[in-house]
This record gives structure tokens, sequence and C-alpha cells, in this order.
């Protein structure tokens, strides 16, 4: 068979070759004259170029630059999706089916095996002009290396294909015409290699669209995207070293903006409603698989994509409740498991339960709960860096908006080791009534790393009144007079209704109490409950996120909108892509709100800030009014919010601003917001339908609210005897008001008060943080100082609630005899 392709393709046969049928049986080969040892040698150097050149070079190429990507790391990508693959992919398979078939099985599929040569010829041409520019170069690396040859595959395959195009032209003789055109092969080439190019074409001129200058032009380009545009494609380009050009259609495209990352990340968003490190590197499939771990949000401020091999091994939260104070104290100890061979920081963000404040923060090093210290922002966050560029063991826990926090936790250590922290939080009741209170556990909002399908939170409370609780929980039987409930939860179920705890009250309880032995000279807290007219707007702006992870939760609140006080004004404000617009709704409809709810194109990420603004606006015009903000995550910065953080701040009159977030994930825009007075948190109790419709119920004509009042007093001023049970937990939340308080205030110096007191008081707030570092060193470099393990809180075991009741007893009654005779 090999003779029979040699006279295909030998280009110098002598005369007596041309009269010789294509097909030749064994005899007639053996009759063959042997008077021609040139043509024979010529003709088997030709079949030695044929099989290295035409089949098993591009065949090496194309497996090499599949398992390594060596081109595309290193100057584009020449297989960008399948299709170029099997495009390549042709070109050895045509020509090793035109080598090894048999002539007569050639003739009588000529037309197929012709078009088969032809497109493979094309393809060969395509990539040939697309590598011409590396050519210089391999031939030099030839000499070097020997890895030259791999770009010069293409060349050398569209000349190794020409010669059996050629060959097979002469073989035929009279049927060459029955050959395809070549022409018509470079046509039907090229709109094939146009069609598997087209969603990079038109993804890259949709993106040039969305990054230009005019603000129609930019919405045009986004549009474009969303309709057909590739999300793989605009990954690509959010990555410097991935958004070369795939092939000579979209060479030029994009060239001069791959340095604007930032407004292409944007525009990811934008279009797709996640964040670009939300999803896998576009490197995955590289055998280098240590870059399809690569953390660029190491040490940052944001939580980032999962990383693949870093879970959560273990979760347990334990806390006490003190129904006479109506505070609790919680601990969450979370355990992370790093099984990659890489180094790696977890991160995440919890919302905590309303009001709470983070008071304790634990890492274990060594075996050992290592103390935090507290310190204001910055000062905590420069020290964390800075320890983890140097692959260190800190933990820092910091406020992420109102009522959530997020931690930090570098390095994990490698192949299946572990790391564990501990967050406590001190956490006032929610009051419904004289009757009862209620406890919602924290959860995790957002966070980099997996969560076992198996993995369930185990909860354990404590409590000196009874509870009420969900089925999820069992009593646990106990030595002492105290209640402990226990329960396990997968993740989906905490912070939800399941993990709701109502505590019984008890009506007409004294005041509260906590003497505060940071204070000079000596100070007491007072906690009283007030029963007062709940707070009324009188205008109120519904601002609803258009983002497209809102399509689900939005639609749910029909019946939370057919609820709304009927004696208010009312607009509603969509955060979409067009400019927002006002719809003054008198008298209040609900089903007209429920109506404009189902009208509404969600899609892609939305920038809410603009909606936000248009609202307060509108509801600054009344000297008392509220914006409801219903929305989902924003995990990118679209707009910095810095003259709406001082309209806020400089707002006069009674204006608040509610927020609910219906969708779990990291808000970057809530987070800007964190810390100023007139932003409110709905609380976060029952589904996002019941707590909206709870804040809703509040605002109709006679409704009383309840409410815990902390005020610090001179401790001689006051007749401790007069007052309840002393609460461990009360200066904390009374520290926290405070810090809160001078954030806000405009004198001189009280934001640095703010971040001291909270350093004193060994609290996480929108001013101060937590980090736990290795070394002593390490805490004298940054200027910081762990706390004392004595001065933290903790949970007590079970059995010690005996001991705490005695006790308490006995200093009551000191305290009331000392009264009575000081002497």
């Amino acid at each position: 068979m090999r003779d029979d392709f040699i006279r295909i393709v030998d280009h110098r046969k002598p005369d007596s070759y041309q009269a010789r049928p294509i097909m030749t049986d064994d005899t007639d080969l053996h009759q063959e004259t042997i008077d021609q040892p040139e043509v024979q040698r010529h003709s088997r150097i030709g079949w030695a170029f044929l099989i290295i050149c035409g089949i098993l070079l591009p065949t090496i190429t194309l497996v090499v630059e599949t398992l390594t990507h060596m081109c595309r790391d290193t100057f584009f990508d020449p297989i960008p999706n399948p299709g170029h693959w099997l495009l390549i992919a042709m070109v050895p398979i045509s020509n090793a089916l035109l080598v090894f078939t048999p002539p007569s099985l050639i003739q009588q599929r000529l037309k197929w095996f012709g078009w088969l040569n032809t497109i493979s010829l094309c393809i060969a041409l395509y990539y040939t002009l697309l590598f011409l520019p590396l050519v210089p170069l391999s031939a030099m690396a030839i000499l070097f290396f020997g890895m030259g040859l791999l770009p010069l595959s293409p060349l050398l395959a569209l000349i190794a294909t020409w010669l059996i195009r050629k060959g097979l032209k002469r073989s035929l003789g009279d049927k060459a015409d029955q050959l395809p055109n070549f022409w018509r092969g470079i046509a039907l080439a090229s709109v094939t290699l146009l069609a598997i190019n087209v969603p990079a074409i038109v993804t890259r001129i949709g993106v040039e669209m969305a990054i230009g200058e005019s603000p129609s032009l930019r919405q045009s380009g986004i549009t474009l995207l969303r309709a057909v545009g590739s999300n793989r494609e605009m990954l690509k380009l959010c990555y410097a070293d991935q958004g070369r050009s795939n092939g000579l259609f979209d060479l030029t495209l994009l060239e001069a903006d791959l340095d604007q990352q930032e407004r292409i990340r944007e525009v990811f968003y934008r279009v797709t409603g996640t964040a670009y490190f939300e999803h896998k590197l576009p490197i995955k499939q590289s055998i280098r698989d240590w870059a399809s771990n690569f953390d660029e949000q190491q040490g940052g401020q944001m939580v980032g994509g999962k990383i693949l091999g870093v879970k959560l091994s273990r979760s347990q939260i334990d806390g006490t409740i003190d129904q006479r104070a109506a505070t609790a104290y919680l601990e969450w100890t979370m355990n992370f498991k790093n099984d990659t061979h890489q180094l790696q920081e977890g991160r995440g963000q919890i919302v905590l339960p309303p009001g709470a404040v983070v008071s304790r923060v634990n890492l274990w090093i060594n075996g050992e709960a290592k103390e935090a210290a507290f310190g204001g922002r910055g000062q905590v966050r420069q020290a964390y860096e800075k320890i983890v560029r140097q692959q260190r063991d800190p933990l820092l826990v910091t406020s992420a908006g109102p009522d959530r926090v997020q931690f930090q936790l570098f390095p994990i250590p490698t192949d299946g080791q572990e790391m564990t922290i501990r967050i406590g939080m001190s956490v006032p009741l929610q009051v419904m009534n004289q009757q009862s209170a209620q406890l919602q556990l924290p959860a995790l909002l957002d966070r980099n790393f997996e969560l076992p399908t198996q993995l369930r939170h185990a909860i354990s409370l404590q409590s000196d009144s009874a509870l009420m609780h969900s089925t999820v929980f069992q009593q646990r039987a106990s030595s002492n007079t105290a209640y402990h409930i226990e329960g396990a939860l997968p993740d989906e179920q905490l912070g939800r209704r399941a993990s709701l705890v109502t505590i019984a009250q008890q009506q007409g309880t004294s005041p509260a109490w906590q003497l505060d032995t940071l204070a000079k000279p000596a100070a007491v807290v007072i906690q009283r409950m007030t029963q007062t007219p709940a707070w009324r707007p009188k205008r109120v702006a519904l601002v609803i996120d258009g983002s497209a992870a809102m399509k689900t939760s939005a639609r749910q609140l029909d019946q939370a909108m057919r609820n709304l006080p009927a004696d208010l004004e009312w607009q509603v404000v969509v955060a979409g892509d067009q400019v927002p617009k006002l719809q003054p709704l008198k008298p209040v409809d609900g089903h007209t709100l429920a109506t404009i709810l189902k009208q509404v194109d969600f899609s892609g990420g939305q920038d809410n800030l603009p909606a936000l603004i248009a609202a307060w606006d509108w509801v600054a015009q009344s000297e008392r009014g509220a914006v409801v903000w219903l929305h989902g995550t924003q995990s990118i910065t679209l707009t910095q919010p810095d003259n709406f953080q001082h309209q806020m701040r400089q707002g006069h009159g009674d204006i608040r601003l509610y927020s609910l977030q219906m969708v779990a994930g990291s808000n970057r825009l809530l987070t800007a917001l964190d810390g100023i007075a007139t932003l409110h948190p709905i609380p976060r109790l029952d589904t996002p339908q019941a707590d909206l419709n709870r804040l809703l119920q509040s605002w109709l004509p006679g409704t009383q609210a309840y409410t815990l009042n902390r005020e610090r007093v001179m401790a001689d001023v006051v007749d401790q005897s007069a007052l309840s049970t002393p609460s461990e937990h009360l200066v904390r939340l009374w520290a926290s008001d405070e810090i809160h308080r001078l954030s806000q205030s405009r004198q001189a110096g009280a934001y640095q008060t703010a971040a001291t007191t909270a350093q004193r008081y060994q609290l996480v707030t929108a001013v101060s943080s937590a980090v736990v570092l290795e070394t002593r060193q390490q805490y004298d470099e940054a200027g910081l100082e762990p706390v004392s393990p004595g001065t933290v809180p903790t949970v007590p075991e079970p059995e010690t609630w005996v001991l705490i009741i005695v006790v308490i007893s006995v200093l009551t009654w000191q305290a009331r005899r000392l009264r009575k005779d000081p002497y």
C-alpha cells in the first residue's frame, strides 16, 4: 500500500509511471524495473516527510498544547474552544486517511476525500498565518531547545497537506477536475472558522462598547452581551494574561483596552450578576493545577470565589441566654480543613443576631486557644496583611456592614490539616412583648470555602427561662434548674425560622444592671425596657434591586405588599438599567405595588446607588420618611458612595434607610454604609417576607414598640438593691451603642475616642477590628496588645449554672445588707 501511495505523491515519476493506472496488483509491482534508485530514494523521503510533518507533528503539537497550554500562557490561545480543537485535529486525521486509505476507496469516495483535503489545507493555511510572527523565533528555538518545531507545525503541516493534494490530482489525471475548487474550500473553511469565533468576536465588540465613554453606548454593549455574549470569553478578559486574542478574526479587538481590567470586571458583573472571582479561573484545564487554586483575593477585603479543597469540617454554636437582662452570649467554633497542597486563606461573612457585637475572638495555635488584640480598623488590617505576606498564623475579624462581620484566617495548613477559630458575640434579645423575646442564631452570609453536604451546625443553648423552639432542637436533661436544648441544623436552615428561639419573659421585671469595672470613677450600666408608640414615617420609598438574583425572592413579597398602611405616601424606585423613575402612588394600593414587582425585568447585576439617591432625595422632602431597600448581593463596587454617605450623615429631619438583604452573599455597597446612624437593618428573624411584613405592620396607627434602653450612671447614685440580677453583657452592649454614637459625632476627636472605647471594651465595630497573631514580637511591631483571658466572656458548662445562681444570690443578699447597715 505504501508503494501505491508513493506513485500518487511522487513528483519525479518517469514517463512509464504516467501511463500506469492508480491501482496495480502485486504482479505489476514485482515486475517493476529497478533501474530508478534515485526516484525510489526521493519517494521514501517524501513518504517520511508526509508521515512526520503531516500527521505526527500536528498531533503531538495539539496534545502538548491541550495539556500544557504553553502557547496560550505565553503568546495567545490557539484553541479557545472545542470547535478550534476539532478543526485542528482534522488536519492530521485527513492526512492519515489519504495516506493509508487504498486508492480504489479514494476513487469511490472522491468528493468526500476531496472536500476533507481542501478544508484541511485551508485550516493549515489559517494557523500558518496565525503563527507566522513566531516563525523566526521558532527557527532559533530549534537550534537551542528543539521545541521550535511546535510553532512551526502549522507551516510544515500546510506543506505536507499541499503535497498530498498535488499528488492526488496527478494520480487522478482527467478526473482531477472533480476535486473541490480550492477557493470554495477557502470560503467554507473561513465560514466555519468565523462561526466558531462568533461568540468571542461579539463578546469583545460588546465589551468595547460597554467600557466606552457614552452612557448610551455602554448600555447598548451591556444589552448585547446579555443577549449573545459569551460569559467564558468575558471571564478571560477579566484576567490580563487570559484576554489575548484567539485568532486572526479578533486579533485587533480590545488590544488597547486590556489594561482596563477593573472596568471589564465591572462589565462582567453588570452582565452576569456575579463577580468574576466567583467563577473558576479560565486556566482550570491546564495540567498545572496549582494555578487553578490561585487566590487573587488573598489578604484582601473581599470574600472572593470558592477555593476547591478548602472546607468547613466542623461547626459548633454554644450559647447562654439571660432572660432577666434580655441578653445572650454565643460562641461559634469552626474547624477548617485544607486538602490542597498550597497554603490557603479562609474567608467568610457572618450575619449576626440583630444588634449583636463580637466581643471575643480566638485562634488555636499549637493546640492552645489564643486571644485576639482589638484596635482601630486600619491598624489591625495592616498587621494582618503584613503577617499574611510572611505566611504565619493570623486571624482577622472586622465589621462588614450592620449586623455582619467578616473573618479571614491564614494560612490553613496543607494536605488535610485543620485550623480552628472561635468567634464570641454579645447579643441583645429582640423583645416582642412583655411575655416573650426572641433570639436568632448567626449564619454564614458568604464564604470562599466549601460546605460538605453532610455538614451540620451543632447547636447547644442554655437558659434561665423556658425556651420555645422548632422541632430540630431537643430538651436535654440537666442536674440544675437551667434549660438546655441541643440540635443540629444544615446550613440552609441556620439563620432561618428553624433556628429561631423564643424565650419566656417575666412581667414587671425591674431594670437589669452591670458594674462597669473599666470606668473611672466606678459606674453602673442600667438597662430598662420601655413601651412607646412605634416610629412612623410620613413618606416611604420602596427601592427594589433589579439584579437577576432577586427575581425569585422579590416576587415572593406579594402578601407583604398587600398589608401596607393606607395613610402613607409611597414611591417605588427600581434599580435597573435605566435612570430611576419615581412612581407616586396615592392612595397606597398594595395590589399595584405587587403588579409593579411582577413587571420588573430582573437581569444582570444592577447598581443600586442611583436608585437609593433618588429615593432618599424624595423622602427627605418630608420631615419624617423612610427608604426601604430590598436588595440582593453586590460583590463589586460600581459607584463610589462618598456623596451618599455624606448626604445620609448630614440629612435634615428624621429620615431612615431600612435594609433587607434577600439573597445570601457579600454586598459592598452595604459595607460602605456601615456605621451610619440613619441605616437600620431590618431584624432578621424569619423569612424575608415575614421580616418585611413585621416592619410594615409596625407603621400601622396605634402600634406600640418595646425597646431596651441602656445608660451608664455613677455607681454611688444608684441603689443596686432595687435592680434585678446583674448581667455580664450589658456593659459591652452599652459600649457598642456609645461607639456608634461617637462615630457619628462631628466633634473633633470623637472618631478616635470611639476607636479607643472599642479597644478598651474589646469589641469589633465599624471603627475597630480584632486580630490574633502568633508571637509577642508581632503584636509589639503592630502596636497591639492581646486581651487577658480573664477579661473575656465565656459559655459556662451546664453544671456550673447552680454555682452561678448561688454566687449571684449571695452577692445580692450582701448588697442589700450593706445598704441597710454600711458599718
